[in-house]
This record gives C-alpha cells, structure tokens and sequence, in this order.
C-alpha cells in the first residue's frame, strides 16, 4: 500500500553513526588504507570525521522515509586520506522550501536505474515535492538513502529505491523523538531485516570500513543524535526558556546552544 510520507511534526533531522562513533559515509578506504574515496554505496568508515546528516520523514505505522542531506565529498589529491566538501550548510525552511535536498550527478548512475526497474514497491513523494512551481522557482531533486534489490545501501534520487525505516530501541527500548540521542536499529521495510554492516575490510593502523546492507551482514547498532524537530507546518520547531532547560540545570540536548539563540 502506498503511504504518506509528509507528516512534518513526526519528522526530523539527525546525524547517524555506529555505536561506537564510526562515521557513516559515501566514502571507502583505498590504496591500503592510505586514502579515502568518493563510493555510491554507504560505508561505515574509520578515517571519516563528520557525521552523516539523515532527514527522516515520518509516514504511516511508525515508518520513515530516509533522505541525505550533507556535503558531498569529492577526492582531494593534495591532502593525504582526507576528502573536502563543496561547502554547503544545511537549511530548513518552512512551507515548500522544508523537504526539498540538494541535487547530485553522482547519483545519476545506470545501476540506480537498474535497481529502479527491479523494485517492486513504489514510494509516493511527500505532498511537497509534487506541488508545480514556476521554472524559475523550480526545487532540486531530493537524494534518497536508498537500497538497491541486491541490498546495498546507497544514495540515489529514484524515490523508488528509498531505504523505509522503522526505528526499534536497543534492547527493547522504544524510540522517542523527544530525546536528543539515543541507541537504534534501522529496519528495512525490503528485507525486514536491520541495517548492516557487511565485508568488512581492515587495514594497518586500526583503520577499516565496511559497506552498509540490509541484507548478508551483521546487525548495526546506530548512534542517532536528532538535531532539528519541526512544526506542522514544516517550520523549525523552537524552544521556550523552561523547555529549553534539563532536570540538571543545562540546556537540553547536543545543539542547546543554537536553542539559546533561537529563544
């Protein structure tokens, strides 16, 4: 059946790693662990540093579409194993402009489209992203967390192939939007099975990365940090001074700072 993926007020933003603070990326480890490079499959890899940014769009029976929102990293050959960014800093407006993800060439690839044609389910885009608007006006494509039929989990802007999640707790633990950071499994709404780690690859040093799967490899245990919650409407939700503060005297959460700012 298809479903809704536009319920704005259970959606939010957050940043997803391994449990033990592996970062997650587009990236792999190459040239004997000496390097790092631009890959259309999602790795768990040691030599990256910066958190993979997650829109997860809330649907029907506790399911999320899973969008990427980040820098995409390009090889830079004058920096040993570090990729740089093209800069760009993630925003979220309020109406239209709240769901709407920058575009990427490097997602354009035949084997997306392959695995497009392979899909059995088709997920309808969120009400915003179909709404017309003038040419010159005119949103870029969403980038999906997406799963191909062989289980890769990859970037992709077929909305067809997008990785639908539902969100179970470690050891039972129910998630809860309402807490900054919290231990999860992602499972795949393909398979039924969590997110996974699979051939894991080791190099000196300590350095390693392996390929994210729903499929063939070992359940991943993720570190999910929510970041930015939002109204109905789509706007950034904001917090009053009482709200803003914890049972212990501080602020709430990872990012109170930037709830300080806001008040």
């Amino acid at each position: 059946m298809d479903m809704n993926y536009d319920k704005k007020e259970h959606s939010f933003l957050a940043m997803l790693d391994l449990d033990d603070g592996t970062v997650l990326a587009f990236s792999k480890i190459a040239n004997d662990g000496v390097s790092v490079e631009a890959h259309n499959e999602l790795c768990a890899n040691t030599m990256e540093k910066d958190s993979l940014k997650v829109f997860f769009s809330a649907g029907d029976n506790d399911s999320y579409l899973l969008l990427f929102k980040g820098d995409f990293h390009h090889q830079d050959p004058s920096s040993e194993g570090r990729l740089y960014s093209d800069g760009h800093v993630f925003n979220v407006g309020s109406g239209d402009d709240w769901f709407y993800f920058e575009d990427s060439p490097h997602w354009d690839t035949k084997e997306n489209e392959r695995a497009t044609e392979s899909s059995e389910k088709v997920v309808p885009a969120p009400d915003s992203l179909e709404k017309p608007v003038p040419d010159s006006l005119e949103k870029p494509a969403p980038v999906y967390i997406g799963v191909n039929a062989q289980g890769w989990v990859t970037g992709t802007k077929n909305r067809g192939m997008a990785y639908i999640a539902q969100i179970s707790g470690r050891q039972g633990e129910a998630f809860s939007i309402d807490k900054d950071e919290q231990r999860v499994y992602l499972r795949s709404d393909r398979s039924k099975n969590f997110m996974q780690t699979y051939k894991r690859e080791d190099f000196p040093g300590g350095k390693w990365f392996a390929y994210m799967t729903d499929c063939d490899g070992k359940d991943a245990l993720l570190k999910l940090t929510i970041i930015e919650r939002y109204n109905a409407d789509g706007s950034v939700k904001r917090y009053s001074v009482s709200e803003a503060f914890a049972d212990n005297g501080g602020y709430k959460g990872l990012h109170s700072d930037l709830r300080r700012k806001n008040l």
